[in-house]
């Protein structure tokens, strides 16, 4: 879908001035031309209602990507790396506020879905760790950093333990 929003935006003539912004007219079409299936668009839609906090029909197509990724059947490992590949489309690397908004928008997601979600302090800690460990306090990461980093992470692992979110969860996958 990305792929074909910044085609839109080439055609347009707006390829320097990208706002990333699209509404559900948009997403509808770009649906249609990537054929997807009617499951998947009702989940596409739980996510942009979910992301559409302003009420004004209006989502960042990256983030709309990176909260899909999340909810389409896969692996765990692959729905995170899927997530923070479409976060960072078009970009080399993401400071540590970036990786912290993305990391929130996963959160809010999962707990859109019906998952316990980390308080915003755990958030915080995790984005901190990884830029800890990366050596990069006020630096930035790649995206192939930031899954390796987070990926095996304490904070991760507790997240998606069947303690913390409890023996109903018939969506986690090691």
């Amino acid at each position: 879908m990305y792929d074909v929003y910044k085609a839109r935006e080439v055609k347009n003539g707006r390829e320097d001035s990208m706002t990333f912004i699209i509404n559900t007219d948009m997403m509808n079409r770009m649906m249609t031309k990537t054929n997807i299936c009617q499951e998947d668009r009702v989940l596409m839609l739980q996510v942009f209602q979910l992301l559409d906090v302003t009420g004004f029909d209006e989502v960042n197509i990256r983030d709309f990507l990176a909260c899909f990724a999340l909810v389409v059947e896969d692996s765990l490992e692959k729905r995170i790396r899927n997530a923070i590949n479409n976060y960072y489309r078009d970009r080399e690397s993401c400071s540590k506020k970036e990786v912290l908004w993305l990391m929130k928008l996963l959160n809010n997601t999962c707990y859109f879905f019906g998952d316990k979600k980390l308080i915003d302090s755990q958030v915080g800690d995790l984005v901190d760790s990884i830029f800890t460990l990366a050596g990069k306090l006020d630096g930035s990461l790649t995206a192939e950093e930031t899954y390796d980093l987070l990926i095996s992470h304490p904070i991760l692992e507790m997240f998606i333990s069947m303690q913390y979110q409890g023996t109903d969860r018939s969506v986690v996958e090691a």
